[in-house]
Order: C-alpha cells, then structure tokens, then sequence
C-alpha cells in the first residue's frame, strides 16, 4: 500500500473519533449501499474499515482476510480497537453471534417469505422439487436446500 502521509492524514481527518478511544469511530464523507465506508485512493476502492486496521496493523495476512468489526454497532466505524483480521468462517461466525446475519425474508434478494418456505416444506416430494421450483420461481436446487433445511433453516 503505498499512500502519502498526505492521503493518511486526509483519512483520519474524515473520522470522528470524539466520542473518545472505546467508541464506534465513524467514518463521515462517503458509503457504499452496502452502508459501509468507502474511499478511493491510487484507483482503488477502499472499505475505510479495512484501511484503517491497514494503516494500524499493517495488510492483512492473506487474500482470503477480512478486516472484521467487534462492534457492529456501525459499519462506519474505523476504531482500530474494534476490528481485527479475521477468514470467511470468522465473518459468518460474527454475524451469527452478533445477529447481523441476513435470513429469509430480511434478506433483501430473497424471493420466498417464511410461509412460502412452510408452504414448499408441506408439499414437498420425493420427485415434484421442479414443479415446486417452477411454482414458486426459484431453481430447483433452492428448492432442495429448502427441504434439507440447508437454507431457512430459522423456520
């Protein structure tokens, strides 16, 4: 990461770190829709999460790193205190514990509703998976994960 003290010092200005050390430090200037901040530098998208615990802690240890929130009070927050490095699995494990995990229908891409999924559950087959898929507008394959409670299995 080659950034100028310059472009170091412009990030840390554009986080508002008055509510003191222990606190969500949010970032204030721009955000993906995802709600996450997010900035440019040297034509590279950057989440201001990820670049904070960067400059802080120095790149993450693999590709496959995410710089993870313990707060997830804010998916602004910048506070080095409240990230840390962490894989896919730790990612999950985190939104799982922390309730941050989209289900069903709060799921924004979801096509089913929670009757819907009790509805597929009922009817369901041995060999009737893709007249239900064509049904309920959704591949065969979700049908099944459906019935093996693979997904929805909150309900």
């Amino acid at each position: 990461m080659d950034l100028t003290e310059k472009q170091i010092t412009y990030f840390w200005e554009r986080v508002d770190m008055s509510g003191g050390p222990d606190a969500c430090w949010d970032w204030t200037c721009g955000c993906a829709d995802n709600g996450y901040g997010i900035v440019v530098y040297n034509y590279k998208n950057w989440g201001t999460h990820n670049l904070a615990l960067t400059l802080t802690e120095g790149p993450p240890p693999t590709d496959k790193t995410y710089a993870l929130h313990s707060c997830k009070q804010s998916r602004k927050c910048c506070n080095p205190a409240h990230l840390r490095w962490g894989d896919a699995a730790d990612n999950g494990g985190d939104r799982v514990e922390q309730g941050t995990l989209l289900h069903g229908i709060s799921n924004g891409s979801s096509k089913l509703t929670d009757a819907q999924v009790l509805k597929i559950r009922e009817k369901y087959e041995a060999g009737n998976g893709q007249e239900l898929a064509d049904e309920y507008g959704v591949s065969r394959q979700t049908i099944r994960r459906i019935v093996k409670r693979i997904n929805w299995k909150h309900i």
